[in-house]
């Protein structure tokens, strides 16, 4: 169920996101740069801002005394390095927005840790209109969901929420890692809205919105990035539900369906007023009204509404469509078929030759489908066919098991350099599926494929030199990414040298961690080892034929081996380079 389930809590506050728009644009790839969009020197950061617990639903009873650490609880990010990075996939596929690199952490009020993980990476999804009163990004919504990982529990013996929240969850058996505290093998489940963002730097709030989430139980079996139950569906946006059988209830997510007044303030108020409902044999059949007016409801809830339901409720919740009503008015409502079908994973970084694996999961009313589905599936979704289309191939069909499970391979080969001359690495596509006789729910999901990078083949070079392949790379680099010439020019052959201990340090770094260079990753593995082998032996080659001088250009004759780039190296930067 996901972090529908209990126990579950909810918290609210600020993110700052600091996207570089430079990359936006494909005339920027080659130079020199054309447009440079809202945010030119956006540094990638992703961060949590202010945020603290504001509910807590309990599966068991509540601590005797009313008390928890984790009611008071502060939601931060790391506290041992730096922000977590927001990474685009391709200027043609700007939808994709993915965070990598960021931790979660609980702590009480006085400081003291009680929960870390780390989330895994995962792209934004059904973004919407959500306040009809403004313009551009600040009028948008859209949320995150993921899982988090490698878990730390040091407030274990010290919150019953915490207790129930580990028996819930998936990977129960723990290790003792200190003295005070608990690591699990487990994960739990994290979605959290976002809205209100502020583009304008003239703005004193520039580059900051609202976050309103919540934390829940994750189990084994559960896709990662979506609840496997049912959808309800406006024109605009989507909202899922889950039975809870145990506790006889259905559990509603509308955190990211209902407007705002402004952005990133209170819900707007219904005409008549909203409420969870039912359709069985033609009749609406409400099954909870929606306070969404009251002080703080959307904060201290996240718009997690539960509607107890007696055993003539879930019978009819089991056979009819659910909805949420604006009095007579439908403002929500499951598709005609009640058949969902979602990827657990939307986006996808290949390299020529490579192979990925991607699972559909489909539902019948929140339940595995009861006789097979065979699934078309077609290169298109929002991007369209593109060339060339033998780049990723797939099979063109895809049969669900018992359990509604149907995976299928992407192979990854060469596009090659469609976009070269534009100066973009590789192709981007997206994968679309569609139920047995191309039926699509009604409104359909447009976020419902996959956006798959592939990237172009690239010789390998057993030794590579700055003036034929470093130095295009890194230039680019820099020009896309002007925020990194604080630190390095990367155009600069003495500047990259100067830097190339840390550089090629942030090279070696895991994928997932917020300094792996590049931050973006949008360089394929080819030239990611052609540049980490350069930094092993950063020959500079010999200077192209006479033009006008180039940035990065070093004074003095062409060097062509090592040992005049050690001469040249110690001449110009200052000192010994033991990696010349």
């Amino acid at each position: 169920m996901a972090y529908l389930d209990r126990p579950r809590l909810h918290f609210s506050g600020r993110f700052q996101a600091t996207p570089s728009t430079i990359n936006n644009f494909v005339a920027n790839y080659l130079g020199p740069l054309t447009r440079r969009g809202w945010n030119p020197e956006g540094g990638a950061m992703w961060r949590l801002v202010g945020c603290r617990v504001t509910g807590t639903d309990y599966r068991d009873a509540p601590p005797a005394d009313g008390t928890d650490p984790v009611s008071e609880a502060r939601v931060l990010d790391a506290a041992d390095r730096v922000s977590a990075k927001l990474v685009d996939l391709d200027p043609d596929q700007q939808m994709a927005s993915e965070i990598w690199g960021l931790v979660v952490r609980l702590v009480d009020s006085q400081g003291e840790p009680l929960l870390a993980g780390c989330f895994r990476p995962a792209s934004f999804v059904d973004l919407w209109g959500r306040c009809p009163s403004a313009n551009g990004m600040a009028s948008l919504g859209a949320f995150y969901q993921s899982t988090l990982e490698d878990l730390e529990w040091p407030g274990l013996d010290r919150s019953a929420f915490l207790r129930q929240l580990r028996r819930r969850s998936a990977g129960r058996l723990s290790i003792k890692f200190n003295v005070d505290g608990y690591r699990s093998a487990g994960r739990l489940s994290i979605k959290f809205n976002v809205d209100g963002y502020q583009p304008d730097p003239a703005a004193d709030d520039f580059s900051y919105g609202r976050v309103v989430g919540t934390i829940g139980p994750a189990f084994a079996d559960e896709p990662r990035h979506f609840v496997a139950g049912r959808t309800m569906r406006s024109s605009t946006t989507f909202a899922p539900a889950k039975v809870d059988i145990e506790r006889s209830s259905l559990i509603v997510d509308l955190g990211n369906s209902l407007p705002t007044v402004a952005p990133g303030d209170a819900l707007a108020p219904a005409a008549e007023g909203y409420a969870v409902a039912v359709l069985l044999d033609g009749q609406w059949r409400p099954l909870a009204p929606l306070d969404h007016t009251r002080a703080e409801f959307y904060e201290s809830t996240a718009a997690v509404v539960e509607a107890p339901l007696d055993d003539a409720g879930l019978a009819a919740v089991a056979a009819g469509h659910l909805g949420v009503l604006d009095g007579s008015s439908v403002f929500l409502r499951e598709a005609a078929s009640r058949i969902n079908v979602r990827a657990d994973q939307l986006v996808f970084r290949l390299n020529p030759g490579d192979e990925a694996t991607v699972e559909l999961v489909a539902t019948s009313a929140g339940q595995p489908p009861g006789s097979p589905l065979t699934l078309s599936l077609a290169l298109g979704g929002r991007l369209g066919v593109r060339e060339p289309a033998d780049a990723l191939s797939f099979p063109s069909t895809v049969t669900t098991d018992a359990g509604g499970r149907a995976r299928f391979t992407l192979r990854a080969a060469s596009p090659g350099g469609v976009r070269a001359g534009q100066g973009v690495d590789g192709q981007v596509y997206g994968v679309a599926w569609a139920l047995p006789g191309g039926q699509a729910p009604t409104p359909p999901n447009p976020w419902e494929f996959l956006s798959v990078l592939v990237w172009d083949d690239y010789p390998a070079v057993d030794r590579p030199t700055w003036y034929e392949h470093v130095q295009p790379i890194l230039e680019q680099y820099g020009r896309l990414y002007p925020v990194m010439a604080r630190i390095v020019d990367l155009s600069d052959y003495h500047s990259v040298l100067q830097h190339i201990d840390l550089m090629a340090l942030s090279f070696d770094l895991p994928v997932g961690d917020p300094n792996h260079m590049p931050v973006t990753r949008d360089l394929s593995r080819a030239k990611h080892e052609l540049l980490r082998r350069w930094f092993d032996a950063p020959l500079l080659g010999r200077r192209p034929p006479p033009v006008a001088r180039r940035a990065g250009d070093p004074e003095g004759a062409p060097a062509a081996d090592a040992e005049q780039l050690d001469e040249l190296t110690r001449a110009k930067s200052g000192r010994d380079n033991p990696r010349a």
